[in-house]
């Protein structure tokens, strides 16, 4: 089994002596090991679920764009629906990022 310390040296009498003071800090260690694993995880799933989403988004969106030589009530139907996924697409660029920057805590 390992532990881990944290050490604290302070120099004593003219500097011929030290004092040490250890600390057993291996509980904290592995609840941070814990937290850093979940934001990996937490990261895994944003980038997974984003480009989950994504690929059919972007399909939409390409046929809103074919669709778009079509008469008057068509094209505001067409409208709503791209402004939809102009919308899904913001959110799915802050999930994103939210994910990237948990990579780097």
């Amino acid at each position: 089994m390992y532990i881990w310390l944290a050490l604290s040296v302070t120099p004593f009498h003219e500097d011929t002596l030290s004092f040490v003071v250890g600390m057993d800090i291996t509980k904290e260690k592995k609840n941070l090991d814990a937290i850093e694993m979940q934001n990996r995880k937490l990261a895994e799933i944003a980038w997974e679920q984003s480009h989950v989403v994504r690929a059919p988004l972007a399909r939409m969106m390409g046929c809103i764009h074919l669709l778009e030589q079509t008469d008057e009530y068509s094209q505001k139907l067409l409208e709503s629906v791209k402004s939809s996924a102009h919308e899904l697409d913001r959110i799915i660029k802050t999930i994103v990022a939210k994910a990237e920057e948990l990579k780097h805590v």
